[in-house]
């Protein structure tokens, strides 16, 4: 995954999808390149070190290893717990904000609308931390209307200093 400021998007490793992922993040350009890792079963800071052109990785759970990017829950308590991370002596370089919040895979609802997302992250955005920088909340539909509406209720868009885009589709073309 590679952040740019006011986008981000998976093509590099989908591009070179045919490699391993280490040869992938050796050949990515500069900037922030992270490794998401999907399972818990994995000594990922042993695999992070394998990826010499990574910047960050990233699971699916709150986490403040060495270069590990933080993914902030969809509760009160993610939220307190964010907001000791940012503040606490050693913040991370960037926390990545609600992850596909419009979107339960295993019921198929929504898991926090606009409004209910605006207002859980209002004590973020007030208690923000001097040196985190924050990856806007990232839908499963990148055609939904549902990140532009939670800027709406939050009045927040300029709180983010990247943003992350899911693509799902088949094949690089359709991407």
């Amino acid at each position: 995954m590679r952040f740019t400021p006011q986008v981000s998007l998976v093509l590099p490793m989908a591009i070179r999808g045919i490699l391993t992922i280490p040869g992938v993040t050796a050949h990515c350009s500069d900037g922030l390149v992270n490794v998401v890792f999907n399972s818990d079963s994995h000594d990922k800071e042993s695999q992070f070190s394998q990826m010499p052109g990574a910047s960050n990785w990233l699971t699916f759970a709150f986490g403040t290893q060495p270069k590990q990017i933080p993914m902030l829950g969809n509760d009160k308590d993610a939220v307190d717990k964010a907001i000791a991370a940012v503040n606490g002596p050693n913040p991370p370089d960037y926390l990545l904000t609600f992850n596909e919040p419009d979107h339960d895979y295993k019921t198929g609802k929504v898991i926090l609308h606009p409004k209910e997302a605006a207002d859980l992250i209002k004590p973020l955005l007030k208690s923000p931390g001097k040196n985190t920088k924050f990856i806007a909340p990232v839908p499963a539909n990148q055609t939904s209307s549902w990140l532009f509406d939670f800027y709406n209720e939050c009045k927040c868009r300029d709180f983010f200093a990247a943003h992350n885009v899911h693509i799902y589709r088949p094949t690089v073309e359709e991407a």
